[in-house]
């Protein structure tokens, strides 16, 4: 009994397919991350983010569009973070003012930072999740 040539490339196909659908699994397990809090996980190991994500710098070289996505982060996270803290020490030097008009001039300009903050710090971690979705895909692809 003979073999068709549609049966045996299905053979071939189905063993191609399973190798590569091993090395598929390996690299997606060793090699992608995944952001937990403050930190993230490659390999089954916890490494720290850093301060305005420093730590994932080298992760993200890896792809040119995931690093200027988590450059993008950074910028808003700088901005949101320098905007949150100009509205803390507005706030705290409104505690210690006696002026009536300076204290209530330092609360609203607090609260103002500190509201105009909420969207920079939004994005900011919205593109580091978009930069690190980019670098896995980059990742799988290779």
């Amino acid at each position: 009994m003979r073999a068709s040539p549609s049966i045996l490339t299905l053979l071939l196909f189905a063993i191609v397919n399973s190798s590569l659908s091993g090395q598929f699994n390996e690299t997606y397990r060793t090699e992608t991350i995944y952001l937990r809090l403050n930190t993230y996980v490659k390999n089954e190991q916890v490494y720290t983010i850093g301060f305005m994500g420093g730590n994932l710098r080298r992760e993200m070289e890896i792809s040119r569009e995931a690093m200027v996505t988590y450059k993008r982060y950074q910028r808003q996270r700088m901005l949101g973070t320098i905007l949150s803290g100009a509205g803390l020490v507005a706030e705290i030097a409104a505690l210690s003012t006696n002026s009536t008009q300076m204290r209530d001039g330092l609360i609203i300009g607090g609260l103002a930072c500190a509201l105009i903050s909420l969207p920079f710090s939004i994005n900011a971690d919205r593109n580091l999740n978009r930069a690190v979705w980019i670098r896995n895909g980059d990742v799988l692809r290779q």
